[in-house]
């Protein structure tokens, strides 16, 4: 009795995690729940989680440099960044690549680029305007600031031949974003993001591309381990530029912190002290 027991506990905690997790548009009926869905999907990324200190691989590459026959010339482009986010507070530190030893400090709607920096130390930093969330890449702020902002409409659709996702579409009815629409698709069962599709009069600008099997769950909370991220001519497939972003591996342990306390490399700095651009 108690092994039949045990069996059928096992299988409701198989069973349970995607009952409880897996949405569908009939959740998604109003402009409020949509928004704070669109809202809670932002925490997948690392690039805009509110919290976390991670390292992450940023290659990008410009039109014939994303061949695989020019992998060389790509890789000179290559960067090392810890990024750290705390909030409104947004710290990437060029740890290797040419950019190296710079940083990019943001807080809030004002941003500082600081030539001479370490892993907790921001100096000879200047106030700058740039769209640009990590310089050396297509990565503007517009582009997630965009999703979920009160400027568009939003509207849940299934996806009749891909049962297990639905898209959410944005149509833009004020403010000055250049898109004029923006589509997210999402697989229904861990309510993960895996395409967003950027639109200006109608043409598909921008695309970034997350796949399931690039997500990791880390304590109970799912986060993308590789991004790509690509400026487009209509088609995904004619793209002028584009960035891969992956969250680096040591001894085959992703280097992600959401206690921002337990990253090593902080060295038990301050936030206060970390983001200080004086």
């Amino acid at each position: 009795m108690k092994k039949h027991y045990l069996k059928l506990l096992i299988l409701l905690l198989l069973i349970l995690p995607s009952t409880i997790f897996a949405i569908e548009c009939s959740d998604l009926n109003t402009q409020k729940k949509i928004i704070n869905f669109i809202y809670d999907s932002k925490e997948l990324l690392p690039i805009h989680r509110r919290k976390v200190s991670v390292q992450m691989n940023i290659s990008p590459c410009e039109k014939e440099e994303c061949q695989k026959k020019n992998i060389k010339a790509r890789r000179k482009k290559a960067s090392l960044l810890h990024i750290v986010r705390n909030d409104l507070q947004t710290r990437n530190f060029f740890i290797k690549g040419q950019n190296h030893p710079s940083c990019l400090v943001s807080k809030g709607l004002r941003k500082f680029r600081c030539i001479s920096c370490s892993m907790t130390l921001s100096d000879q930093c200047r106030s700058f305007a740039a769209s640009s969330s990590i310089e050396g890449t297509n990565l503007d702020s517009e582009d997630l600031q965009s999703l979920g902002s009160e400027d568009y409409t939003y509207a849940c659709k299934d996806l009749p031949k891909q049962k297990g996702y639905f898209k959410i579409v944005s149509q833009k009815v004020k403010g000055d974003s250049p898109y004029g629409s923006v589509q997210q698709y999402f697989e229904k069962e861990r309510r993960l993001l895996v395409k967003i599709k950027y639109y200006e009069d109608k043409v598909l600008r921008k695309v970034y591309s997350i796949s399931p099997k690039k997500y990791k769950n880390f304590d109970g909370s799912w986060m993308a381990t590789k991004i790509r991220v690509r400026t487009v001519q209509g088609k995904e497939s004619r793209y002028l530029f584009e960035t891969m972003l992956q969250v680096r591996k040591k001894k085959k342990k992703e280097l992600v912190y959401f206690d921002l306390e337990k990253d090593p490399l902080l060295k038990n700095t301050s936030l206060e002290h970390l983001f200080i651009t004086n």
